[in-house]
């Protein structure tokens, strides 16, 4: 009977460990979080130019500048001169949101991304109606600021951005790159009459694609 108790007691304590193991992983990913949010704290509003690339295999489509202003806490404004072809996602800085909002975290692991030693951390908004189930970010726990994140969704399968950074003081970026699936993207009815023999290959076909978005000109809180 000794045995059987000592062993109850050992897995008991085994348990208990890995929960406080699970506890330590949680707060060290919210320490994480909280210091790349505390770099906006004092971001109110700001407007930038982007000029936008997009490398898709079946269309050409031509370098566009647009006009970004976005406004706390979830305010994004996309002006275009002309029809645009943009994913909805990737181009809202959803991170700005995402870290401001109810989400359980925990660390992954750790990567180098580019010659940066990155932790990774998972994250999972509460709200039940965010197009977002989860993002994984790859965060420089140095400078404290997002590096990569992929991001998984609803509607839209998953994205990757990865971040490009200068100096700034809220540490805005400078490049975002945003790879995603086309065949997982909405693309807008006119666009699709135009190209209607391709827009049957995007069903059918997965192809990876790319928008480079180039940020110049920030006027934060002004």
């Amino acid at each position: 009977m000794k045995r059987v108790k000592t062993g109850f007691w050992i897995l008991g304590l085994g348990f208990w460990m890995l929960g406080l193991d699970g506890f330590a992983q949680a707060d060290e990913a919210q320490v994480l979080l909280d210091n790349v949010a505390r770099n906006f704290d004092k971001l109110d509003h700001f407007q930038v130019t982007a000029l936008i690339k997009v490398d898709v295999d079946f269309i050409r489509i031509k370098d566009r500048e647009v006009r970004i202003s976005y406004k706390k806490p979830d305010v994004f404004t996309i002006e275009s001169d002309g029809l645009a072809l943009l994913p909805k996602n990737g181009m809202q800085m959803e991170y700005l949101n995402l870290i401001g909002k109810g989400y359980t975290s925990i660390i992954s692991g750790q990567e180098d991304v580019e010659g940066v030693r990155t932790t990774i951390v998972k994250v999972i908004p509460e709200a039940e109606l965010e197009d977002i189930v989860l993002a994984q970010m790859w965060i420089d726990p140095v400078a404290s600021r997002i590096v990569r994140m992929k991001t998984y969704t609803k509607t839209s399968g998953s994205y990757v951005i990865d971040f490009k950074f200068r100096d700034h003081p809220f540490n805005l970026p400078e490049q975002t790159i945003v790879t995603f699936d086309v065949s997982a993207m909405t693309i807008p009815a006119k666009m699709l009459s135009e190209f209607a023999a391709q827009g049957e290959k995007v069903k059918e076909t997965p192809s990876a694609a790319k928008v480079i978005v180039q940020y110049t000109n920030y006027r934060v809180n002004q």
